[in-house]
């Protein structure tokens, strides 16, 4: 999924120690979805699982264990309260919330960061920062730069990657990603200050404290009196009048699909198909699309789709004035509504429903 520039929140974990398992579930939402168990880890015996969200509890310190990783940030956004505002409020209201990890990231599209140059003036120690470790790598399966200040047990950590060589989308155009990793004290700080700031102030106000890349000078050795770069002063500009957080939700895809298909809906319709038949279940779930109209279905149907109609006796050359039901949507309508249909079964296809199907009329 394209969308513009945004700064998003892209992981989270905490621990609870008044909660369960199912206190966690309810506070982000998600009292309805289908959690799958799985193993435990870390000295927690049991653990469940949905879209990237990850529950440990049984067996350590008396509290439970959330992490949720990127995944399960859009999950939260797509299926749960996507309230991350009251959802911080509550995590800092209580004591026996203690927040572990806070990632927030930036998605640059709009050409503000060239990793080549940066990684260039990485390596030649053209940058002012607090962070003592940093590096630069250049992957050697798809060539792709990544630029890290911050060691990975650093409370705060910063990473610029190339997003788009790493999902693939290159056809999409630029897409560099700015990751903020904030553990413990430093995640608690962050989440302290927002009710202050615009998000986007306070993350052009946590990357600049630590990091600013600057032009060199002839005449002066001290590096914190260097000139700061052109893209710098043009990427905390942009960033900073992201004073409302954009929740880009989740990626919808085929195996999105499959999942919410077979794992949320797959018990639910099969003892349906059982009472009522799959002509009508199949009838039902082309009417529920067409009344939706949801873009993403739409998307994905565009994408994967075989093509296929409903198939349909040959339609007679002289029709009754009788109304015909239409198979997709299980519609009543005027024949003139329809574009193919047969007057001795009644039945055929609308108009509306071949069009949803890509066929141009």
């Amino acid at each position: 999924m394209k969308y513009d520039s945004a700064i998003l929140f892209d992981w989270l974990s905490f621990s609870a120690k008044h909660l369960d398992q199912h206190g966690v579930v309810e506070l982000l939402g998600l009292r309805g979805a289908e959690f799958e168990t799985i193993n435990g880890r870390h000295g927690w015996r049991h653990a469940m699982y949905y879209n990237g969200i990850s529950i440990y509890y049984g067996g350590r310190d008396d509290c439970v264990f959330c992490d949720m990783s990127g995944q399960g940030c859009r999950a939260y956004e797509e299926y749960g309260k996507n309230e991350w505002t009251a959802l911080f409020a509550e995590l800092r209201s209580d004591d026996e919330y203690n927040v572990t990890r806070l990632d927030v990231a930036f998605d640059e599209r709009l050409g503000l960061f060239d990793l080549e140059l940066m990684k260039e003036k990485a390596e030649h120690k053209e940058y002012v920062s607090k962070l003592q470790w940093g590096k630069t790598e250049r992957s050697l399966h798809d060539d792709a730069i990544s630029i890290y200040f911050g060691s990975p047990r650093s409370a705060t950590r910063f990473r610029f990657y190339d997003k788009a060589k790493e999902r693939g989308r290159e056809d999409e155009g630029h897409w560099v990603r700015l990751e903020i990793q904030m553990r413990d004290e430093n995640a608690d700080s962050f989440l302290d200050k927002m009710p202050l700031y615009s998000i986007g102030e306070l993350f052009v106000g946590v990357v600049n404290n630590y990091i600013r890349f600057v032009e060199p000078s002839a005449t002066d050795s001290n590096k914190r009196r260097w000139d700061t770069s052109a893209f710098w002063y043009n990427f905390t500009g942009t960033a900073s009048r992201l004073s409302l957080y954009v929740a880009p939700g989740e990626e919808y895809n085929l195996g999105n699909l499959d999942r919410y298909v077979i794992n949320q809906a797959g018990a639910a319709a099969a003892v349906y198909i059982d009472i009522h038949g799959v002509d009508d279940y199949l009838s039902r779930c082309r009417q529920q699309f067409n009344r939706t109209r949801n873009d993403r279905y739409k998307r994905i149907r565009k994408q994967h789709s075989k093509g296929h109609l409903p198939e349909l006796p040959p339609p007679s050359q002289i029709v009754s004035d009788k109304r015909i039901t239409c198979t997709v949507c299980v519609q009543v309508l005027p024949k003139d509504d329809f574009v193919i249909y047969n007057s001795g079964s009644g039945s055929g296809v609308c108009r509306e429903c071949w069009g949803s199907s890509g066929v141009e009329i």
